[in-house]
C-alpha cells in the first residue's frame, strides 16, 4: 500500500488536533507520519478529473439523502447528520477544486453528427478538421504518460472509423490541434516508433514508456458499447 520513495526532509506546521489524528492513525497502521502524508498527497492531489467527479457526486448524492431524512430524526441523530453534511459539503469542494459540483448537464457538451449527436466533457477541445454534420464517427486524441505532459483532451470527427484514418488525414487533424494548442506541435516532435531487435526485443523500450505518444480513439456508441470513458459517448437517432 506504501511505497518507499526517495524523500525531501522539510518541516510541516499541523494543529495540534491534526497531528494527533494523524499520529494515531499512521500508529494504527504501523506506519511513520511522513509516509501516511506521502501516502495522501500522491493518492488525493494527483486524482484524475473523472475520479474526482465521481467523488464529487458521490457526496453530493449523500447530502441530498441526509438532508431528505432530516426532518425524521431525533436531536442527537440531528446533529450526527449536520456533521456528515458539513464534511461531504467540504469534500465536494475539495474534489470540484472549490468550484462546487454541477450537474450532468453542465459538465457535457453536446455537438450534432450527421446521424445523432456527441457528447463530451465541457473541457475537451473540439478541432475542426471536418463539419460535425457532415461526419459519421468521432474520435478523441488523448496522450499516454499525460500525468507527466498535461496535455488536454482533442475530439475531430471522420466519416469512416477512426481505425482507418489515413496518415494524411491524422497530419490534418494534429495540425488543428496545434492551431488550438501550440504546445501540441512539441508533443508531435516528441513521438517514437518502437524498435525491435530480431529477438523482437523493443530496444527503445525504457524511452518510449515515457513518452508522450499520441493515440486516436473512437468514441463509444450508446446501445451498442457498455462502458464510456468519461462519459464521452456518441447518441444515434436516425
Amino acid at each position: 500500500m506504501f511505497s518507499k520513495t526517495k524523500k525531501i526532509k522539510v518541516s510541516i506546521d499541523f494543529t495540534e488536533s491534526n497531528y494527533n489524528i494523524l499520529t494515531a492513525f499512521a500508529k494504527s497502521i504501523g506506519e511513520s507520519n511522513s509516509t501516511v502524508m506521502n501516502y495522501l498527497v500522491s493518492h488525493f492531489l494527483q486524482l484524475s478529473p473523472q475520479i474526482k467527479r465521481i467523488f464529487a457526486k458521490c457526496c453530493v448524492e449523500n447530502v441530498k439523502k441526509e438532508q431528505l431524512e432530516f426532518s425524521n430524526l431525533g436531536e442527537y441523530e440531528k446533529e450526527e447528520a449536520s456533521k456528515r453534511i458539513d464534511i461531504c459539503k467540504d469534500l465536494t469542494l475539495f474534489f470540484t477544486d472549490g468550484k462546487g459540483y454541477v450537474t450532468e448537464d453542465q459538465y457535457m457538451k453536446k455537438i450534432k453528427i450527421i446521424d445523432g449527436y456527441v457528447i463530451v466533457p465541457n473541457d475537451w477541445i473540439v478541432v475542426e478538421n471536418r463539419i460535425p454534420a457532415e461526419c459519421k464517427y468521432v474520435g478523441v486524441i488523448e496522450i499516454f504518460n499525460n500525468n507527466i505532459y498535461k496535455v488536454p483532451h482533442f475530439v475531430f470527427f471522420s466519416d469512416c472509423p477512426i481505425s482507418q484514418i489515413t496518415e494524411f488525414e491524422q497530419d490534418i487533424i494534429f495540425t488543428c490541434c496545434e492551431e488550438v494548442y501550440p504546445d501540441f506541435r512539441k508533443i508531435r516532435s516528441m513521438q517514437l516508433k518502437p524498435i525491435y531487435d530480431e529477438n523482437k526485443n523493443m530496444l527503445n523500450a525504457e524511452l518510449y514508456i515515457k513518452a508522450p505518444i499520441i493515440g486516436l480513439f473512437q468514441i463509444r456508441t450508446y446501445g451498442i458499447d457498455i462502458s464510456f470513458p468519461a462519459g464521452a459517448m456518441i447518441v444515434r437517432t436516425s
